[in-house]
Order: C-alpha cells, then structure tokens, then sequence
C-alpha cells in the first residue's frame, strides 16, 4: 500500500482519520532513517488498517524529534488531514462535541486554570462530572475533549495516566442498565393488534415494530428509511426493505424481509404515504410518518421522540413490570435476544446485527437460552440429566442410554399397553388465525428433531403400568 500526496477529498472522516494517523506513525518510522520525501513511503503488505491503528494509537503526536524540520512538516500535514476529518462529522455529532469541550472550557474559567495541560484540573473536571453522567458518558466526554487535545495541542490524553486511572476506576464495577426485550410471541401479539386498529397512530407503531425488529435497526437507522426503500417481493411474497445507508460502525448494504402475514399491515400502511416529487426542492420523507388530519395522508415525518414511546406504551399494554425499561432500543435487543434463544451461530447473529465487535454478539450468545439448558443438564449427574424433546422433559432411568432413537423406541413399545385412562397434557392452539399449525420442534442437544412426542416416566419396572405417568405432545 502507498500512502500517494493526492488524497482525494471525497473520503470520509474515518478513511481521513485512518490515513492521518499511518502517515503520522509511518512517517515518523521513515525520517529516523532518511530525509526522504515522507509522503510516499512504502507500507508493509501484511500490516492491515487495524494493525496501524493500534500501533498508533498510543504515540500519534508524540513523535520522535530527532528530525525537527521532517517531522513537523509531517505533522502538519496530518493534523490537516485530522481537522479536515473532525469538520466532515455530522451536524449532531459535532454539536456534542462542542457541548462538552465547552463544559471544560467553563470549568477552567471558573477555577482559574491556564494551564491546559494541567492533569489535576482535568482530573477534577471529570469528577465533578462524574456526579451528573454515568460511567459509560464519561468515556463519550473523554473522546470529545481527546478530539480537541489532538487536533490544536498535539496532545493524546491517554499519556495522562492519573486522568486514565480515574476513569477505569469509575467504570471497574459498574454494571450498565439495557433496554428490556420482547418474546416473539409478545412482538406478534402487538403487531397484530396494532396494525389491525383504525387509528393512524396506531398502524404506525406496527410498521415502526416490524421495520426496527426485522432489520435489527437502530433508531437513527430507522430514521434514514425511505419509501424508496420498501417494495414488494414477488418471489417470496413479502415486502422487503433495502437498506444502504451508513450505520454506525459500518457502510455495508442489506436486505431483509418482512414476514408475509404481516403483508394486509405492511400494504395497508404505505398507500397511505403521500407521494413526493424528486423535482421538488423539498427533501425526501421518511419511510414512517404521521397522518395529515384534513388531506388522510401521510405526509408528516414521524419523529424519534414520538417513535421513541411505542415500545414503553406496548408494554404497558401487555402489563410488564417497569415499561420505563423498554425503550427504542429493545426493538434491536430483541431480536438479537430472540435469534440468539433461536439458535443462531455467533457469524449469522454477527451479520443480522451488523456488528464489529465479537464481544457484543458473545453477550448474546452466552445468555441464550439453549446455552442455559446446556450447562443446567451437563452439570448434573449423568443419571440425572434431562433430555429437551420439544416442550417437555425425557428423564431416562439410571444407566440407561441417552440416545434419542432408543428413548424414542422404548417409548413406543411402552405406549402400546398404556391405560387409556392415562391423562394428557394438551397444547393450546395458537391465537393466530393465519397460522393453526403446531410449533415446529426444538433441537435436542444431540441435534435429533422431535414432534408429537409422548412421554412416559417409568416406575423402576420395564414396560408400562397403571402406576406410570403418561404425557403425549
């Protein structure tokens, strides 16, 4: 990879980032050696953008000064290149930064510090912070004030160890409140409720549920949802949402599909949409609007404030406990939670979710419930230990095998001279009327599926008697 002179300036802040900071280390590694020009040094094939960022992360503008006149010309053009980067932020990005370089900016005036490099006092900011932000906000306003440091004092606050110090102490212990979840049931329930009501508003918090549980969006991801980007699927008969719009950590392009018995919902809702002219000079609405009251349209863009309800509002419809817990956010919680229960690989749940991270997906995979199973049954004795068929219990009798095809066997033969008076347990039908199917059956550990199974726990004796209990499933 060549780092060339003439970096085009259609690149986004994290490509300019990522180019400023190898320019700054690479470079910095060049001028030791040779007064070449530093611009077009040569770097390691093998050496990628995460390698770089982690071996700069530390020294950026702390560099070497054994060549004065090369490494200022070379920082300069990086903090160029970071200034350029900071300004291509968005609007509300750059409004929080602002607001906490501000509240630093405050804190030394009103104690009198001139120093800026003055650890005690940053340390003291952070503090007084501290008892108005939680611990995770503490690292937001770090980076924002970080931000400044870099780009006019050619300072990384992470050399500040005292500063650093304070900070992990803050957070060590600290255990962050998340948005609660929804069962699928739940989601299915209130889809269907909502989306079956006359009133518009109500109709909007079903799309809004079916587009944000669906696609694993987050609130600002929905927000960038155009009617431009639901259509149709005549192959799968469903409407499909393609989205290829920035996200947070990532620029990759989806698709997902909405369910087809969520199909009279998802149509009902968009012939209501109001057209819109490209060659307006008005900007395309959202996807997810509000009913015009005279015109029967929507037209208005609905907006995350009111957006932000429907989840608190569903579940004080359903009689959770604490509705203040469900925020926005539980749509995406959701169906991370509900895909991971599912049995979905960490790579498939990875990609639904779109996150960089593994640590994230892992949160949600060591709490699935197959996992809970699992370890619930392995830690048991292995005379002891349960086999899941379905929604039921299959306890075998000491020394007995736990193979499911020689359990499936010997509960067949033991059926064929059960009582008939032997009680049943009956699953209740599905309140669903476009779906009077059974549910499909769960995986046993071994990876056998079972359905329609029957039980039946043994008194100690082989075969069936009028003492065994009998269940069919």
């Amino acid at each position: 990879m060549r780092i060339k002179n003439d970096i085009k300036h259609n690149y986004n802040s994290h490509n300019l980032q990522n180019i400023a900071k190898t320019m700054a280390h690479k470079g910095t590694l060049y001028l030791q050696k040779t007064l070449g020009d530093p611009i077009s040094l040569q770097v390691p094939e093998d050496m990628g953008e995460k390698d770089v960022l982690e071996a700069v992360e530390d020294d950026i503008f702390l560099i070497n000064q054994n060549n004065p006149k090369g490494v200022s010309r070379f920082s300069r053009r990086a903090t160029e290149l970071l200034e350029k980067a900071y300004a291509n932020k968005s609007p509300k990005v750059l409004k929080m930064y602002t607001k906490h370089q501000n509240k630093w900016f405050d804190f030394m005036k009103k104690n009198n510090v001139e120093d800026f490099m003055d650890q005690d006092a940053i340390v003291a900011f952070f503090h007084e912070m501290a008892q108005e932000y939680r611990p995770s906000t503490l690292w937001v306003i770090y980076s924002c004030i970080n931000s400044w440091y870099s780009i006019k004092k050619n300072v990384n606050l992470k050399s500040m160890k005292a500063l650093r110090k304070f900070l992990k102490s803050k957070t060590e212990h600290y255990v962050g409140t998340k948005a609660a979840v929804f069962s699928p049931e739940e989601i299915h329930k209130m889809v269907r409720y909502y989306g079956n009501s006359d009133l518009p508003r109500s109709q909007l918090c079903a799309v809004t549920i079916l587009i944000s549980y669906y696609g694993l969006l987050r609130m600002n991801d929905v927000l960038k949802v155009k009617a431009r980007d639901v259509s149709f699927n005549e192959k799968e008969n469903c409407w499909e949402v393609k989205f290829d719009y920035q996200r947070k950590r990532r620029n990759e392009g989806m698709t997902y599909l909405i369910p087809p018995c969520y199909n009279k919902i998802m149509s009902r809702y968009i012939d209501q949409l109001a057209d819109w002219d490209p060659k307006s000079n008005k900007p395309e609405p959202r996807f997810l609007r509000n009913m015009h009251a005279h015109s029967g349209t929507r037209i208005q863009n609905a907006g995350p404030s009111n957006l932000s309800k429907f989840a608190s509002e569903m579940a004080y419809e359903i009689l959770k406990e604490d509705p203040s817990r469900y925020t926005s956010h539980s749509w995406r919680r959701s169906a991370a939670t509900n895909l991971a229960d599912a049995g979905l690989s960490m790579i498939d749940l990875k990609r639904a979710g779109q996150w960089k991270s593994d640590s994230v997906v892992e949160g949600y995979i060591s709490n699935s419930r197959p996992l809970r199973m699992q370890k619930m049954n392995l830690l048991l004795p292995s005379h002891k230990r349960e086999l899941q068929v379905g929604d039921t219990m299959v306890v075998p009798l000491k020394g007995e095998s736990l193979d499911p095809d020689a359990l499936s066997v010997k509960k067949e033969a033991a059926l064929s001279d059960a009582p008939r008076s032997a009680e049943k347990k009956k699953i209740p039908k599905l309140e669903d009327d476009d779906e009077d199917k059974k549910p499909a059956a769960v995986p046993s550990p071994s990876g056998t599926h079972y359905s329609n199974c029957t039980i039946v726990i043994h008194n100690g004796s082989t075969g069936a008697s009028a003492t065994d209990d009998v269940a069919t499933v």
